[in-house]
């Protein structure tokens, strides 16, 4: 399959649009429906589209007659439609009567803009298009090829040079894929750029298929949809072994710097790469391994588990469960009303913003409480235990101590000992009665 760093950079951006179609709308400045009946277009999470070669090939054949012919037309070659030129290419004919395809085009001219700047126009210009829009941002779509052609193309006798972009769309129910990008993130963007793709990385799923990365860094490895699949990415001990569940469908796996995996839906580390983010806004799971993980979620309701070693975990935004399991682990909720717990180990909790629930398990553990953390509950606090508040002077005016804290911020109510900072910041401790024991317990940062 032959996929330029520029047609690379194409899937990136349409896969974007779909893991947060209301968020790709709104950098256009358009409605996600603008120009389309209301609810045509969900603000839901779509899932990432893996490249095909036969739709790449029949993208590339439709983008060179187009050319040759000076005719930008969904109406092709002897008068085929894209289903006919995804056939010609090797598309099988069953799935084409059975389940849903399409086709976007773009042209313009090439003059003034960067490749990637061309490749980015293109994107603005099926984003600004209702029906462009609402083709690639389709629900039951799974596969995609794209082809970027630049040449001359010639109308009312001038000529003009431009670039042509050619987006097949299918779907097959039977198959899913594990897909995405390998790169190197040079610039620092969090995001795929033309020049940083990472070719030969050996990969396969276990007991199925094996492949590599291509030459901009994609791949796609096809498994049985509906199944969680085992992904091993490299080769020897130096292997990384990711457990993907494609019930959902396709799975979106970049492997980032050699060290990060992005990934679109639910994974469970079992070796090598330690470290996970979640992308789009989906209610992704994310499992750590047995080693130290940074696991850090989206704006979902994303659950987080560390497993063993020491982990750091972090929800973001969203109403997130996360669970520290064996080990030290640092666990900060973020936005979202969240619920921590520590398991076993000295742990660091702390909830951010929103009503959250925090439980410290086993272990010394610190509860970090900050100004605009909102309203948290403390399960089971326990100073004997060597549990401690650390709390941030911010939350009031002028110095205080930890005693002097307690008289003017502390009352025992039905649940227990209630720190009320005012505006809104509150810490229930549950089960606590002596408002003078927890002085000691309380350090100020």
């Amino acid at each position: 399959m032959a996929i330029s760093a520029a047609e690379q950079y194409a899937i990136e951006l349409i896969n974007r649009a779909r893991l947060d179609p209301a968020a790709e709308a709104a950098a256009y400045r358009i409605g996600l429906n603008e120009g389309l009946a209301a609810g045509t277009i969900t603000a839901a999470p779509k899932q990432a589209l893996a490249p095909m070669e036969v739709l790449g090939d029949s993208a590339e054949s439709h983008a060179s007659w187009i050319l040759s012919a000076d005719i930008f037309s969904h109406t092709g070659r002897g008068g085929s439609d894209a289903g006919d030129r995804m056939v010609d290419a090797g598309y099988p004919t069953f799935y084409l009567k059975t389940d849903v395809w399409g086709e976007n085009l773009s042209l313009m001219s090439y003059r003034g803009f960067t490749l990637a700047q061309l490749i980015e126009e293109h994107h603005k210009a099926v984003m600004n298009s209702a029906l462009h829009r609402a083709e690639m941002l389709l629900t039951n779509l799974r596969v995609v090829g794209v082809a970027e052609m630049q040449g001359v193309f010639t109308q009312n006798r001038t000529n003009y040079d431009v670039s042509v972009e050619v987006q097949n769309f299918a779907y097959s129910a039977k198959t899913a894929y594990v897909t995405g990008v390998v790169y190197d993130d040079k610039d620092g963007d969090n995001f795929y750029s033309i020049g940083e793709g990472r070719a030969g990385l050996a990969m396969r799923i276990l007991n199925g298929i094996e492949g590599e990365s291509l030459n901009a860094g994609g791949y796609a490895l096809a498994a049985e949809a509906g199944t969680t699949v085992t992904a091993i990415f490299g080769r020897g001990p130096l292997a990384s072994k990711v457990e993907v569940d494609l019930s959902a469908g396709n799975v979106k796996v970049d492997l980032v710097d050699g060290t990060l995996l992005r990934v679109s839906g639910n994974v469970s580390l079992i070796s090598g790469i330690a470290n996970a983010s979640a992308l789009g806004i989906a209610d992704i799971a994310l499992t750590g391994s047995e080693v130290a993980n940074v696991l850090t979620g989206n704006s979902g309701a994303n659950r987080l588990s560390g497993g063993g070693g020491n982990d750091r975990l972090v929800g973001a935004g969203g109403d997130d469960v996360i669970r520290g399991d064996a080990g030290g682990d640092n666990l900060l909720g973020g936005g979202g009303n969240d619920d921590l717990d520590g398991g076993l180990g000295n742990d660091i909790l702390n909830g951010g913003g929103g009503r959250d629930k925090l439980t410290g398990g086993g272990g010394a553990d610190d509860f970090v409480f900050a100004l605009g953390g909102s309203r948290i509950r403390i399960a089971d606090f326990d100073a004997a235990s060597g549990d401690m508040l650390q709390l941030d002077d911010a939350l009031w005016t002028g110095t205080l101590t930890a005693r002097q804290v307690i008289d003017k911020f502390g009352t025992v109510n039905d649940a227990g000992i209630l720190l009320d900072f005012g505006d809104g910041d509150a810490i229930q401790l549950s089960g606590l009665t002596k408002l003078a024991a927890l002085a000691a317990a309380i350090e100020i940062f």
